[in-house]
């Protein structure tokens, strides 16, 4: 008969052990489902319609919180959870897409805010774009020649503002006044009037041509020198 008869002492012990048992697997199971949430990015199982008890490579598990019933579905996927929600919980579609929506709402603001992190990560800082007082008279000069604009062109109001926005000037003193245009002009007139002599001087015969016009009651004239530039054999037109 002692081989039928279990002594106290074992059944304590074995209810011990029964005890801590289970203990370590619910400890496994909150730990797994703590994990399982953190690494599953997915507004159907964040936890307020499915809360995710065991994740693997490939599969999904996840407790219902209207029912606790376990449904199991595959990474990517959530068609079972949602026909579960359908069949089961019909009354609570509803709220899914009330879910859905502000998951999605969280995710484009939050994407937004990256993008635009990045994008002022890489923007240049305005010290880098700013370019010197004779780079601006430069670039004004030859605007006011290259359209036949006047000369007092370079002090209106819009069109500083224009080079001020293109240029990232922020003082005046950078900006070139009449005066400025007027000593640019003479300076510009004498070089290329120097070139010009240079070339014809260089050469034994030139051809010249003249043509006369007038426009708002202004009368003009021009006049053009071609030349045959000889060890080249280039033929130069100014």
């Amino acid at each position: 008969m002692d081989k039928f008869v279990i002594s106290k002492s074992d059944s304590s012990t074995n209810k011990k052990q029964k005890l801590q048992t289970q203990s370590d697997d619910i400890d496994e199971l909150e730990t797994s489902n703590e994990n399982s949430i953190k690494s599953t990015n997915c507004y159907i199982l964040d936890g307020q319609l499915f809360s995710v008890i065991k994740d693997d490579d490939k599969n999904i598990s996840a407790q219902c919180q209207m029912c606790t019933k376990v449904i199991q579905g595959q990474k990517g996927s959530t068609g079972n959870f949602l026909s579960h929600i359908k069949y089961r919980h019909p009354a609570n579609l509803s709220k899914v897409k009330i879910i859905k929506d502000s998951y999605k709402l969280k995710k484009s603001t939050n994407d937004s805010t990256l993008s635009l992190v990045n994008t002022q990560s890489k923007l240049p800082f305005a010290q880098s774009n700013r370019i010197s007082k004779s780079k601006v008279t430069t670039l004004v000069f030859e605007y006011i020649v290259e359209e036949m604009r006047p000369m007092v062109t370079c002090e209106k109001p819009s069109f500083r503002r224009l080079i001020k926005g293109l240029s990232g000037i922020t003082e005046n003193v950078h900006f070139p006044d009449r005066q400025v245009m007027l000593k640019e002009l003479k300076l510009k007139y004498f070089s290329y009037n120097c070139l010009l002599t240079k070339l014809i001087s260089e050469h034994n015969y030139i051809c010249t041509t003249a043509d006369i016009w007038s426009c708002n009651n202004k009368s003009y004239l021009g006049m053009t020198c071609h030349f045959i530039k000889i060890l080249m054999i280039d033929h130069l037109m100014f």
